[in-house]
């Protein structure tokens, strides 16, 4: 049986080009072939898929080389190209190296020469297996790897046991400019998975290989579905603490309104799956997500859909700490200003401090935040608000902001009485300062919020172009000194 592949497609087999071609096409260039199943001189033989394909063989019973070039050209027109895509994401830590020569051509020996890689020290870190890179494919920004892992094991089915040898192939795409890893294993474990990414962290650096797991919290999901400018067809919740989980199929326009929906998108359950439809690259996918750093699609699909995923889902990734938990980030806070607090009293504040949080957000903007969007767009808005107060660019703001939004943020005074506490704490200024910068923190999130009409990744991008602005005058201020 051939091994699955996704990123080493190199040609199809009669049956795969047969299955990737719609009845309508089939039909339409072998529907003369269809005759050749007729069971009598006067039947017509029907005119469908089964048949038009049944017909083609029987014409070309001993000549093979026949039957291809027809399939092959049918397939080349109106075939679908590539594999399903079913891959796990890694990131390999500090990886900031380049394709020099010298990796590149240690590549090649290992392919050319069919060296094993156990026996290889400065690459093998306790591997068990024997493991072979079969092929690599070079491209400006990634590097894709097919490893061949030979496992001996006994099979006792025989009538008398012996040994054999289990074959496992393992395909990987590197993205070197940022050290993400896409991992193809549909038939390996986790540990064929760390070997191989070991592997290839130690051909770029000879030691202390490290990586990590891709792991999506909710925010990030929903962050990637925009980026995507996919529609959510069927969100899946989950509870830690109640190991409580609720799957909505069907989601759309139409049900949005449903009262268990409204619930469900409304609790503190978190989204840890996300199946949306998406056009990408030319494509129209199915595209399902997973919390932990999972993509998936069902239909036939080139690598290139991938790589556009990922260009979307690394900014996502790689820009976390816009996503990181405000219910958590309040009570740590709380804690730190009430000593000795109770928990639900910590809780009833940080409700009253969300409460206005959503109320700023909503307000003036021209379109309503549904199911998960208006906490995302909180969560975002939240930890930019962090950040202002931890980078002192707070202090950049400038006072036109606020005499424009004065009038809105004024009346927000759990959010006001929050971020001044949180400012006299951790930035020594005095009440009436930290009160001062509060507002204007405020109605600079809400202008964030107004000018990008609640559009979370249009949040993040006016906000990275101001801090950009404001390196370039510090800079020129500098240089004129």
């Amino acid at each position: 049986m051939a091994s699955k592949t996704f990123f080493f497609r190199e040609n199809y087999s009669i049956k795969e080009m047969e299955e990737r071609i719609f009845a309508e096409d089939f039909i339409k260039v072998f529907k003369g072939y269809a005759a050749y199943v007729s069971d009598g001189e006067d039947e017509e033989a029907e005119i469908n898929k089964r048949n038009c394909y049944r017909g083609l063989i029987a014409a070309c019973i001993g000549d093979e080389s026949r039957l291809i070039t027809e399939m092959e050209r049918c397939f080349n027109v109106y075939g679908r190209k590539g594999d399903r895509l079913n891959v796990k994401l890694f990131v390999l830590e500090d990886f900031n190296f380049t394709l020099l020569d010298d990796i590149k051509n240690r590549m090649d020996d290992l392919v050319n020469n069919t060296r094993n890689i156990k026996e290889i020290d400065s690459l093998s870190q306790g591997l068990n297996d024997d493991i072979y890179l079969e092929a690599t494919e070079v491209s400006s920004n990634k590097i894709d790897f097919k490893f061949k892992l030979e496992q001996v094991f006994i099979n006792t089915d025989l009538p008398i046991p012996a040994e054999e040898i289990k074959t496992i192939h393992i395909e990987c795409r590197l993205y070197i400019n940022t050290g993400i890893v896409a991992v193809f294993n549909p038939h390996g474990t986790a540990t064929h998975t760390k070997n191989v990414l070991s592997i290839i962290h130690l051909l770029f650096k000879g030691h202390s290989p490290r990586f990590y797991e891709v792991n999506l919290d909710e925010a990030q999901l929903i962050m990637i579905n925009l980026r995507l400018n996919g529609q959510v067809s069927s969100p899946k919740f989950t509870s830690t603490k109640d190991e409580l989980r609720i799957d909505i199929y069907g989601l759309n326009q139409g049900n949005q309104e449903n009262p268990f929906v409204k619930f469900v998108g409304d609790s503190q359950l978190e989204i840890y799956e996300l199946t949306m439809t998406a056009v990408i690259h030319n494509h129209n996918c199915t595209v399902k997500l997973n919390s932990d750093g999972k993509i998936q699609i069902e239909t036939f699909v080139t690598p290139e859909v991938l790589d556009s995923i990922i260009l979307d889902l690394d900014w996502v990734i790689f820009t976390k700490n816009y996503y990181n938990d405000y219910n958590e980030q309040l009570d740590a806070f709380i804690k730190q200003i009430n000593r000795g607090s109770l928990e639900a009293l910590r809780k009833r504040k940080i409700k009253r401090i969300v409460d206005e949080f959503e109320n700023l957000i909503t307000t003036h903007i021209q379109r309503n935040l549904i199911l998960k969007e208006l906490k995302l767009v909180t969560t975002i808005i939240f930890n930019i608000g962090i950040q202002l107060i931890d980078s002192d660019n707070f202090k950049h703001i400038p006072k036109e902001t606020f005499e424009n939004g004065n009038e809105t943020v004024s009346r927000y005074n759990e959010l006001t009485d929050a971020l001044s506490k949180f400012m006299i704490l951790n930035k020594g200024l005095n009440k009436s300062e930290s009160d001062e910068k509060a507002l204007y923190i405020l109605s600079y999130l809400h202008s964030l919020v107004v000018e990008s009409n609640g559009d979370g990744v249009k949040i993040i991008d006016s906000y990275e172009e101001w801090l950009k602005c404001q390196t370039q005058m510090s800079n020129s201020i500098q240089q004129t000194r």
